[in-house]
Formats: structure tokens, sequence, C-alpha cells
């Protein structure tokens, strides 16, 4: 029996357009969801046209709230979400797929997770990580996201909401009892696997990687979605963040990221949202 998925997926452009790596996406994502509901926070000036072809609805709202509020909106105009088997939330903060789905899907089927992410992270406690997660048709019945959803405000500083919305959803999850995990899940990595993703993601200088070394020996790996970005992508997750290329906070060595990814279709994308 086919699995019965709807996506919400969250998104913002400054330039009133939907960027071409988002419509790679949405395009792929067609192929694993039965229903896909896409939310742009740019306000009346996004022009939806490209994406309502694989959509089924594309709607627009103001920016307030940042993704969580996208969400919940999204889960507001969707149809009897009980019915599906996953609920899942997916934003544009990555480039991808970089190679087929597929695995990424099974192990959702597999999982007998109630919430499952894609990456886990230590910071502020262990969480699942935003930009992709996966709800199950129990914790959907019982109503946990909705209400979680309905309690988001309007917050100015991205700390705070991903201190109370991303790193918050995890730590009510496991308070209640919910089964949650992550594909990719820091707190699973040995030492010797931190310390080897030092040396595989890499940085410019020799004293970044004596830092993040010791960092990561006592199992502090940051932000692995920037930190292990080569180690995701090896192990079945075939996303890179855009955070990562666009702004470059971990001070990695740039041309070595861009040296691996030009073996992938989706290069020509990350190329011309750089431009």
């Amino acid at each position: 029996m086919m699995t019965r998925r709807a996506i919400l997926f969250a998104s913002y452009s400054r330039d009133g357009v939907v960027g071409s790596h988002v419509l790679r996406l949405i395009r792929e994502l067609t192929h694993y969801a039965e229903t896909i509901i896409f939310v742009s926070a740019s306000g009346k000036s996004i022009d939806l046209s490209s994406v309502r072809p694989f959509c089924d609805l594309a709607i627009s709202r103001e920016n307030v709230g940042y993704d969580f509020k996208s969400w919940h909106v999204a889960l507001g105009v969707l149809d009897k979400p009980d019915q599906y088997d996953q609920v899942i939330l997916m934003n544009d903060s990555v480039f991808g797929p970089l190679y087929s789905m597929d695995r990424i899907f099974g192990w959702l089927d597999e999982s007998g997770l109630d919430c499952a992410g894609l990456s886990s992270s230590m910071q502020l406690g262990y969480h699942l990580q935003s930009y992709f997660l996966c709800f199950s048709s129990r914790l959907i019945k019982d109503g946990v996201l909705a209400r979680f959803l309905s309690s988001v405000v309007q917050e100015d500083c991205k700390s705070s909401i991903v201190r109370k919305y991303e790193v918050g959803l995890s730590h009510m999850l496991l308070a209640e009892h919910w089964r949650i995990g992550a594909y990719y899940d820091v707190k699973e990595l040995r030492g010797w696997q931190r310390l080897l993703a030092v040396f595989r993601n890499g940085k410019n200088k020799g004293r970044g990687y004596f830092q993040l070394s010791k960092r990561a020996l006592r199992g502090d790996v940051g932000n692995p979605s920037l930190s292990h970005w080569r180690s995701l992508i090896e192990s079945g997750v075939p996303f890179v963040k855009v955070q990562l290329l666009r702004d470059n906070p971990l001070g990695m060595n740039l041309g070595r990221i861009h040296r691996y990814l030009e073996r992938f279709p989706v290069y020509d994308d990350i190329q011309d949202y750089l431009k």
C-alpha cells in the first residue's frame, strides 16, 4: 500500500519570484507526496504561477512568524490531515535533491517514529532540525502538531524562533513521550566519527581544524547541517544548506565545497541562486 503523504512547504523570496532551486525540489517532491501545499511569506509581490502546476495549493501571506507560521497556515487549509500516513514540514533552506530521495522516504516508512528529521543537533539540547520534519498519523490524529503550530506568535529575533519552536517542538514531544529521531542522528555518533567528520567536511585553516577537533571530541558538532555537510550527503541526505554556500558562517573552504557539488545536476541552480 502506498504511503499517503502531505507536504507543507514554507518559502520566502526577496525578489518576488520562486527560485529555480525551489522549483526543482517541489517538482521532485510530487513523486513522493499525494498533496503539496506551498506557502510563501513574500506578501502580495510574489509570482506563484511557476510553482502552481506542481502544488495542490500555492498561497502567499505576509512575512510574519517565519516558517512555523507558514506551516500553521498550510496545516489550516489541508483537508482532513488525519487521513494521511505522514504530514511533512519542509522549507526552501536547502539545495537539492542532489540525488534520489527514495532512500529517505523508505527510511521514514520503516522508522516507526512519531516525528522524524533528516538531522539532529545538540545545540540548546537535543532536537530535530526543522528544514525537514515528518509527523506520523498517530501524532496528527492526536492534534499535537496543530496545537503546537497554533501557539506560534510573532518573533522579531530568529534565535528566539529557533529556541522556542525548532528546539521547543522536540523538547515538547520528548516530554510527552513521543518517539522522535533523525536519519543522521548526532547523538549516535562515536568520538572517532565526530573527529573524522571534522577532516571530511573541512575548514580553511589548520587552527580551525584544531578547534573543531577539540569540540568534536567533547561531543559538540555545532550545527551538523553546516559542519557535517559532506557527511550528511554521503550518508544519504540529498541536500546541502543554502546558508552554508550563501553566508558560510563557519568559515568553511567554499572552493572545496563547490568542487564537490559540481558533479550534481542541481549545481546549476546553486550557481543561479548565488549570482
